[in-house]
């Protein structure tokens, strides 16, 4: 009855944010060898609200900068680009993938090792904020690396 009241309750004041509404799954990254100091990341994003959720920036300990980035075929050639944002729709998922939208870490302090985790903060367009821990990969991985999450 307290939770029913306190949906209620934010509904009408605007003031609550729900954080947890956008849940993130299977994050994972390659490792990386010596001296390459960029690495992609992959997740997938579920979002349990009744509205968009837009995802403006990122951010980690392990890189100095971290970007949205997608991949895009250009007559018969294929790229990288920085994006302003993903949308995430409403009680929908957004997957970031080999190949398609992901997250572009630069200035890596040092190699992402196989078996590590490293913490990865998805900042929304309303402020609120998913959490989510990167599993790292064989270095030829081409899936989510399986195991204890």
């Amino acid at each position: 009855m307290f939770a029913k009241l306190l949906v209620i309750a934010c509904g009408l004041i605007g003031a609550c944010r729900a954080d947890d509404a956008l849940v993130i799954r299977d994050a994972w990254t390659r490792a990386s060898p010596p001296g390459v100091d960029t690495a992609a990341v992959y997740l997938v994003a579920e979002n349990s609200r009744d509205r968009n959720a837009v995802i403006v920036s990122v951010g980690t300990p392990r890189a100095t900068m971290a970007h949205l980035h997608e991949v895009r075929k250009i007559g018969d050639r294929r790229g990288m680009r920085p994006v302003h944002h993903f949308t995430v729709p409403a009680g929908g998922q957004a997957v970031l993938a080999s190949g398609a939208h992901h997250i572009m870490l630069k200035g890596l302090a040092r190699p992402l090792v196989q078996g590590e985790t490293f913490a990865l903060t998805l900042r929304l367009e309303d402020g609120s904020r998913a959490q989510a821990q990167v599993r790292v990969g064989a270095i030829d991985a081409l899936a989510a690396p399986r195991g204890n999450h």
